[in-house]
């Protein structure tokens, strides 16, 4: 591995992200051990504008993150409904078309960021209004509305904030449950794995076996 330190910059649609993601991706770069890679706070693009048939904005996002100096970008979206592959195939042509020379991964989260917590929830029974004996749903990815699919598993009088909540889920939540139970988290920690090798520092064994079951 280089000697030089790297530098990850997401971009991500929502206030609860631009706080979580930098915690999740700090857990994995903790599991890969690569702790030559700097983890910068995300840049924040509301959905709409990334959906909205003008690419201009997405366009300008892509080359000012590029700007600012990175060596590798990570888009996470919410599905909420659509097609992640469209969306993801959109933005990939984008990518190819604006920041060519930037390693760049692109993660839908599908339905929501919040259906990983789902996928984990026993290791967060307890946890800020959690209940005792919540259980994760047979398919946590299955229907839209996880937000809310959380805060049926919250005591009575709880209730879920995005801003408050998720890093502190993004904390707690298990990983392998997570990976086990999630696709969309799969590859999320696919494209970490991935992203690590193209900015010069790849991780060895990876997924690692704590996450696939194999240890």
């Amino acid at each position: 591995m280089s000697e030089t330190m790297r530098t990850i910059r997401s971009i991500v649609e929502g206030d609860g992200e631009v706080e979580a993601l930098p915690v999740l991706l700090r857990r994995l770069q903790a599991v890969a051990e690569a702790w030559n890679v700097k983890i910068e706070k995300p840049v924040k693009i509301p959905k709409g504008k990334i959906l909205a048939k003008d690419d201009e904005h997405i366009k300008r996002i892509l080359q000012r993150t590029r700007n600012e100096g990175c060596d590798g970008i990570l888009m996470l979206l919410d599905s909420d409904g659509d097609c992640p592959v469209m969306i993801a195939t959109r933005l990939r042509r984008i990518v190819t078309t604006e920041i060519s020379d930037v390693p760049t991964q692109i993660v839908i989260a599908h339905q929501e960021y919040e259906a990983w917590f789902l996928a984990g929830i026993e290791s967060l029974q307890g946890m800020r209004g959690i209940r005792p004996n919540a259980e994760p749903p047979q398919a946590p990815e299955a229907f839209k509305g996880a937000k809310e699919r959380l805060e049926e598993q919250m005591e009575s009088g709880s209730s879920y904030s995005e801003t408050a909540d998720q890093p502190a889920f993004s904390r707690q939540f298990s990983l392998d449950e997570a990976h086990r139970r999630s696709r969309s988290f799969r590859k999320l920690v696919k494209a970490f794995g991935d992203l690590m090798e193209a900015i010069g520092e790849p991780i060895s064994n990876w997924p690692p076996p704590a996450l696939t079951g194999g240890g």
